[in-house]
């Protein structure tokens, strides 16, 4: 798992892990990876996945889109699934892990700014040149009692939602 919020990202959070690498390990030497060092720059999790951390947030310029696009295509030649959390920005990294992903999936809810932002992203989906088949909406958090349910927020998507995950 690639946390690719490089300011303010909790994947680390969530598997409850402290690393003293990053990302800013690998970065600077995407023209000479290897497995070994990406394996000790790695945090690894009980269960045994393997998370690549964030710097600290002041440092977060210092990875490029490309240095992120490298590194994604080298973990994805040693490893059979590799899971990005982006940022909620269109910035370099994230664009280029959109142009690196087998599968990019748009999470939403059923609050009203959130299906806002996820149709804006999906007017988005051409004019980036995503591959639109290789796109999937989650509804999160999905609540019976609210009154927006997952076939109105896929006909405001024009498209149908793939999976909803009850609260």
């Amino acid at each position: 798992v690639v946390d690719g919020n490089l300011q303010y990202g909790d994947v680390a959070v969530l598997f409850n892990l402290q690393s003293k690498t990053s990302i800013l390990d690998l970065a600077p030497r995407v023209e000479e990876l290897e497995i070994e060092l990406v394996n000790e720059v790695l945090a690894t999790h009980t269960s045994g996945i393997k998370v690549l951390t964030p710097s600290r947030p002041e440092r977060a310029e210092l990875v490029t889109g490309p240095q992120f696009s490298q590194v994604l295509t080298f973990l994805s030649q040693h490893f059979d699934f590799v899971i990005v959390d982006t940022a909620h920005r269109l910035n370099d990294v994230t664009l280029a892990a959109l142009d690196t992903s087998d599968l990019t999936v748009l999470i939403t809810t059923q609050d009203i700014p959130s299906i806002s932002r996820g149709r804006k992203f999906l007017d988005l989906v051409p004019v980036l040149e995503l591959d639109a088949k290789r796109l999937m909406v989650v509804m999160n958090q999905f609540d019976q009692r609210i009154m927006i349910d997952p076939e109105k927020v896929g006909q405001a998507f024009n498209q149908k939602i793939a999976a909803v995950l009850p609260v």
